[in-house]
């Protein structure tokens, strides 16, 4: 089934029929992920819906890969037609932001699940390490906070953060009728510091604050375009259990459907003129809060209003983070302002033609 550096993991027959009884239960009610446990490395299977893979008809294929010691690790369940063959390409965009896609087709009857190992490639560095080249590139990150309807009686603070679910979709057809690709900020950091190739017209999408209509409506509109987007977190909402803000579960899925997590501090302060340890509690608390959820570093800040002075500067680059955003408004990114990154504002009003405007700027010469 396998060649090269692929090769099969074997399932005792027991844990084989064990599994397959597992994940047909779980296919038919949408429980949770199961565990299970093969050759002694950790699995987790999840259903994932059929239209992810719409070529393949009346079915659907599943799994998520975990990276175990050296080893990328890729779970496949296919309930569906038998096909001489099962290309597992429609899977990829399913598996979690970072995932090492183990490329493998295999033989597939009414019920099968097949394992693959392949070497996992060498770690990257935290933070990828500059190659010295002084990069200079165009690319809008865009702004926003709550994504759908505004409350009756809100205020004016509310109506000025808020982006119509109407809108908002038609800034993401938009995008994908002329072209734009959605990168993660840790992916354009990685191009400023390395060369790393970018898509021919990137873009990146932020929601400031982690507001539950960004679990709720800014999420399947993102996964109905195909996009991805980076969603900075107050923590200390979270925590509360307050109903505006998305809860650790939410965060959890959002990591796992692709989207890029970064800390936005615990309660939102103004960071300015404050202590070492002030900035150090707000910072690197949130940071290690949301990375305690996911089980992957937090790698981008945004701060909170934009507001920063040279020490809060200093404070949040020795903690371990990537690069950090402001709200001034640019779109010109280069690895000397990774730690105060600009961004572009989405109003309210924004129509198509203003939002395409925008971006129009940002390629101006």
């Amino acid at each position: 089934m396998t060649t090269g550096n692929r090769r099969a993991v074997g399932l005792r027959p027991s844990c084989h029929r064990l599994l397959l009884a597992a994940l047909a239960y779980l296919a038919v009610v949408l429980l949770t992920p199961l565990r299970a446990q093969a050759a002694g490395l950790s699995l987790d299977v999840a259903r994932v819906a059929p239209a992810m893979a719409p070529k393949m008809e009346n079915g659907g294929c599943s799994g998520v890969l975990r990276l175990h010691g050296a080893t990328a690790l890729r779970a496949v369940h296919w309930r569906g037609p038998a096909y001489e063959v099962v290309a597992l390409g429609a899977c990829v965009p399913l598996l979690p932001r970072g995932a090492t896609y183990v490329p493998v087709a295999f033989s597939s009857g009414s019920s099968t699940l097949e394992v693959a190992a392949a070497a996992q490639p060498e770690p990257r560095r935290e933070p990828p390490e500059s190659d010295g080249v002084a990069r200079v590139t165009d690319v809008p990150i865009l702004m926003y906070h709550h994504i759908g309807e505004v409350p009756y009686g809100a205020d004016s603070i509310r109506h000025g953060l808020t982006v119509s679910e109407a809108n908002f979709r038609d800034q993401l057809r938009h995008l994908k009728d002329a072209g734009y690709e959605t990168i993660t900020v840790a992916q354009l950091v990685d191009h400023l510091a390395t060369g790393v190739e970018l898509p021919a017209r990137p873009i990146v999408i932020t929601l400031d604050d982690g507001y539950r209509d960004a679990y709720e409506v800014a999420l399947p509109a993102l996964q109905e375009f195909g996009y991805v987007a980076t969603f900075f977190l107050l923590t200390a909402p979270i925590d509360e259990g307050q109903s505006e803000f998305v809860t650790w579960e939410q965060v959890y899925a959002l990591h796992e459907a692709g989207m890029e997590m970064g800390a936005h501090t615990y309660t939102h302060p103004d960071l300015r003129g404050k202590s070492t340890d002030y900035i150090v509690w707000q910072v690197l608390g949130s940071k290690e809060a949301i990375e305690a959820r996911i089980g992957e570093p937090v790698r981008v800040f945004a701060y909170p209003s934009g507001a920063h002075d040279e020490h809060a500067v200093q404070v949040v680059r020795s903690a371990q983070f990537w690069a950090a955003l402001t709200t001034e408004a640019s779109c010109r990114q280069t690895p000397a302002g990774l730690w105060t990154m600009g961004r572009v504002r989405i109003q309210p009003g924004d129509t198509v033609r203003t939002f395409a405007q925008k971006l129009e700027a940002c390629r101006a010469p």
